[in-house]
């Protein structure tokens, strides 16, 4: 008879499940990826679009002698000042494929007295530079974004203008279409400068993915949320300020090795 009380050997020591492995490996794998991700991102550095010793640009020209912003008398006169380039403000007009140049929207883009891109740069020339601050960028569908890609280009190749102007703007999405096509670009970021460190930390992050993603070759910002702490995260970011009106802001921020242009109403270009 069988002896019940007899008890079998306890089963040896077996290797862990082969699905147990492969899901160790895996989240090894998404660790590596990840941290390569990261340290691609943190080490994007594009080369500067203006690298020259003057950093100080004219804001919507120079309008200190009663001239009108944005306007050629404007531009002209900031460029005889010595100003080696000009921000200036855009609007997309996509009835006639044009870029107006004006900070408000117009009410109607349907007036043929309106001050075109094409106009200041039949005007003044290739000689100088250019900040396009692209007011309606933002508002643009992604098939209108390409449009105004392709009506920049044009004007880039009629007038000679190859790596003489820049496009600005909030909206990463639409401005990486310019990055892809060879025009230089900055992404434009607003943020309270004050924030908690653990607020400011995520958003500055945000702002490295953003920049890496679009390609963009510059950052700018208002001057006042250029910290010693937002200098230090994008120690390898050119930097484009606006609007400094201090003197001695003005010297202290040419001073800065990533600060590449700023912006200012008075006459400080020299």
């Amino acid at each position: 008879m069988p002896d019940h009380d007899f008890l079998p050997a306890p089963l040896p020591d077996v290797a862990p499940p082969r699905l147990a492995l492969i899901g160790g490996g895996a989240i090894v794998l998404l660790l590596g990826l990840l941290l390569t991700a990261m340290l691609l991102i943190r080490s994007y550095a594009p080369p500067a679009f203006y690298s020259e010793s003057q950093k100080v640009w004219a804001h919507r020209g120079y309008v200190g002698d009663g001239l009108m912003e944005n306007t050629i008398p404007a531009f002209r006169r900031a460029f005889e000042l010595g100003a080696p380039g000009t921000e200036l403000d855009i609007f997309f007009d996509q009835s006639r494929s044009r870029f107006v140049v004006t900070h408000d929207a117009p009410e109607s883009f349907d007036h043929d007295d309106l001050l075109t891109l094409n106009d200041v740069f039949q005007a003044l020339g290739n000689e100088h530079l250019y900040w396009l601050d692209f007011k309606n960028l933002a508002q643009l569908a992604p098939e209108q974004a390409r449009a105004a890609v392709n009506g920049l280009l044009s004007l880039q190749q009629q007038h000679a203008l190859a790596d003489k102007l820049i496009v600005e703007s909030t909206h990463a999405q639409n401005l990486s279409l310019f990055s892809r096509a060879g025009i230089p670009t900055s992404y434009w970021v607003m943020f309270d400068p004050d924030a908690s460190h653990a607020k400011l930390s995520f958003y500055l992050w945000k702002v490295r993915l953003e920049l890496y993603r679009g390609g963009f070759s510059a950052l700018s910002m208002d001057h006042r949320q250029f910290t010693p702490r937002v200098e230090s995260t994008f120690a390898r970011i050119p930097i484009h300020l606006f609007t400094a009106n201090d003197p001695v802001r003005l010297d202290t921020l040419v001073s800065k090795e990533n600060v590449r242009v700023i912006l200012t109403d008075l006459n400080r270009y020299r």
